[in-house]
């Protein structure tokens, strides 16, 4: 049998798992601060050379996250807090992993702590987290938290605002953006903090249903010539039976 049915084998592979990375994102479009993700393939040569006579098979080369920022509305909730600029908010989630985040639905728990809705602790600059016990609050441009009481403000912690390396970022399981520890993010710059907005997901629509239908017509033309190459090899073994 020659390589050609492998060939095939490996593209419809790898065009599955582009649809599957895919269709991901489309589900998540209208998920506020989802970053979509984006897949690479490379061409694998056999026999040692690149010539159009070698033998060739895709793999998958990398899966990489789409960081460029979406669209940022206004929700009118004070609870909602995003970043405009540049700069993520620093969270940590119940195994104590740290991650970051573009906008935050702001809630206390019951120690008076600040967390995001998906129960991350918020990080403050400085270190530890935000306690503002029962007290309202507010934010202001750079990040301070301010508590009202009494008649009188005080600012009980700043949000903590970094950057990091595009290359660096990777996905935990539970999909929130995470870092490298081995390239630490670094303090954010040119970047103002909104309340009563949220950040969109930068999944575009069209564009990422444009590509749910080629993948799929790829794999289902892969799938047909897999299927006519079996055929013809059955039909040349029959003859020299």
């Amino acid at each position: 049998m020659d390589s050609s049915i492998y060939s095939v084998m490996s593209a419809a592979k790898q065009y599955s798992y582009q649809h599957e990375i895919n269709t991901n994102n489309v589900a998540n479009a209208n998920t506020n601060g989802f970053k979509q993700d984006k897949v690479s393939f490379k061409a694998l040569y056999l026999n040692g050379g690149n010539t159009i006579s070698t033998s060739s098979f895709t793999e998958l080369n990398n899966v990489s996250i789409d960081l460029r920022a979406g669209a940022i509305a206004h929700t009118g909730n004070n609870a909602d807090i995003t970043v405009n600029g540049g700069g993520w908010f620093e969270l940590t989630d119940a195994q104590g992993n740290l991650y970051y985040r573009r906008s935050l639905t702001v809630m206390k728990n019951s120690e008076g702590v600040l967390v995001n809705a998906d129960g991350g602790k918020i990080a403050a600059v400085g270190g530890g987290v935000i306690e503002i016990g029962n007290a309202p609050f507010k934010t202001d441009p750079v990040g301070n938290v301010i508590t009202i009481a009494g008649g009188a403000t005080q600012v009980n912690g700043t949000f903590k605002v970094v950057d990091f390396n595009p290359q660096a970022a990777f996905k935990l399981p539970s999909g929130q953006i995470s870092v490298d520890p081995e390239v630490p993010p670094v303090p954010a710059k040119d970047f103002s903090i909104l309340q009563g907005y949220q950040e969109a997901s930068n999944v575009n629509t069209v564009e990422a249903m444009a590509t749910m239908v080629g993948t799929q017509k790829n794999y289902e033309m892969a799938s047909k010539t897999l299927s006519t190459i079996k055929a013809i090899h059955k039909s040349s073994n029959s003859i020299l039976e």
